[in-house]
């Protein structure tokens, strides 16, 4: 953290190299600095910042502040927030899979699209009944996910047209029938995915024997059916953007 003087008074700017972080801020009127660092950088780019750290760092004196919705899951587990997703199936799957030493962060990234594309042709079907909004869906999913952001994980764009500040979450629903499309779709991920897309303010998930993920988390879950409830905080985070940087991600991939 430094502390940085302003004409109206003090401003403290924190900057953290992990934007899950954001999520457990106390004071989320405080803007904090994401710097990307990983892989994939998906937060980062969802707000429109593609440069190196060392021009991220360079351009918070111009930075403008935007604000980032920040999702929660209610279940047996407690509270737990969000930035990017959650989710259960196929790319939780894919995760087991994935090389742990990469070279470079395109490699990474890479290395999880296509374990990301061998799981979803192979995966079994899991049983969960989604409600949003009231609005029930009952099936056999290959992938269910729950989207703040538009592309998570290894940049996989599930969301193209998600709204950093829409208040909206997106919901991808992928069932055995969208399976070979959506094999065809991950080798280029041109244009949405060809699957179900719908948007909505509160999720409900019910399940057993499975484990959801919270952004890049798996969560461990009673063997028994379970509920959880997933929704957008009212307050969100404040995110400093550096000068010269766009506010969306028009190059997802």
């Amino acid at each position: 953290m430094r502390n940085e003087r302003h004409g109206n008074g003090d401003r403290r700017r924190r900057r953290w190299n992990r934007s899950s972080v954001a999520t457990e801020i106390p004071d989320r009127s405080v803007p904090i600095a994401i710097l990307p660092m990983g892989g994939s950088n998906n937060v980062a780019r969802a707000l429109g910042i593609r440069q190196s750290v060392e021009a991220v760092i360079a351009g918070l004196d111009n930075a403008r502040e935007k604000k980032l919705t920040v999702g929660s899951v209610t279940g047996p587990f407690g509270h737990k927030g969000f930035l990017e997703a959650v989710g259960l199936g196929a790319l939780n799957q894919s995760i087991e899979l994935v090389d742990e030493s990469p070279d470079t962060p395109e490699e990474k990234r890479e290395n999880g699209r296509a374990a990301f594309r061998e799981t979803l042709r192979t995966a079994a079907p899991i049983a969960c009944a989604v409600d949003i909004d009231g609005r029930r869906f009952d099936g056999s999913w290959l992938l269910v996910e729950i989207l703040n952001i538009g592309a998570i994980g290894p940049r996989l764009p599930f969301a193209p047209r998600a709204d950093t500040q829409d208040r909206l979450l997106d919901i991808l629903l992928v069932g055995e029938a969208d399976r070979d499309a959506m094999v065809r779709w991950a080798e280029h991920f041109s244009g949405p995915p060809p699957a179900r897309l719908e948007t909505g303010c509160v999720v409900t998930l019910q399940a057993s024997g499975l484990c959801p993920r919270i952004d890049d988390r798996p969560v461990d879950m009673p063997d028994i059916a379970w509920t959880v409830e997933i929704r957008l905080d009212d307050e969100p985070v404040t995110i400093l953007v550096p000068g010269g940087m766009t506010g969306n991600d028009d190059d997802i991939c």
